[in-house]
């Protein structure tokens, strides 16, 4: 399977054996570019697909979420809530759960990592950048080790999330 996100507001999900397109996702939408996709991962089971992207308020309260769909059925099956800003990428982990998701978000606002295990909980953050990272990735394998990249010139390179205590700021 494949998934694409798209400023017209939506998420699609593609069959990559012949490309037919299986479905399409909408994030809640509202005035301008809120509820434009920006982001967009697939599960390494291909069962899950987390999507977010421009979802501010026009007061810019904390109220961006990345929305976790069912791939199969289409389904909302959990939000995640309160991120500070647009969530520009996501990652999940490679282990065959994936069950770390990891958010790149704009502005200095940095990283955010989730863990299905916890229920999707908040388990890491890094918020110290100097300006929008619009890249994450997981190394192979199941430690979780992941790497960041910012428009502040710094790539960032983490430890194993599974080898420290969860919660709280992480430091490359």
């Amino acid at each position: 399977f494949a998934v694409t996100a798209s400023h017209d507001k939506t998420v699609r999900v593609f069959d990559l054996d012949d490309g037919r397109h299986l479905r399409t996702l909408r994030l809640p939408a509202g005035p301008g570019n809120v509820g434009k996709a920006s982001a967009v991962a697939l599960s390494p089971d291909g069962a899950l697909v987390a999507a977010g992207g421009v979802m501010s308020s026009p007061d810019h309260s904390p109220s961006n979420w990345i929305y976790l769909f069912d791939r199969a059925s289409g389904a909302l099956v959990h939000r995640l809530d309160g991120l500070p800003s647009v969530v520009n990428h996501l990652a999940f982990s490679p282990a065959s759960d994936g069950r770390f998701l990891a958010a790149a978000l704009g502005g200095p606002n940095g990283l955010r990592v989730f863990d299905r295990e916890r229920g999707w909980a908040e388990v890491a953050r890094d918020p110290a950048y100097g300006a929008s990272s619009y890249g994450v990735a997981f190394a192979p394998g199941a430690a979780a080790r992941l790497a960041t990249t910012s428009w502040d010139g710094r790539i960032r390179l983490y430890p194993p999330l599974a080898e420290r205590p969860t919660g709280g700021r992480i430091a490359p």
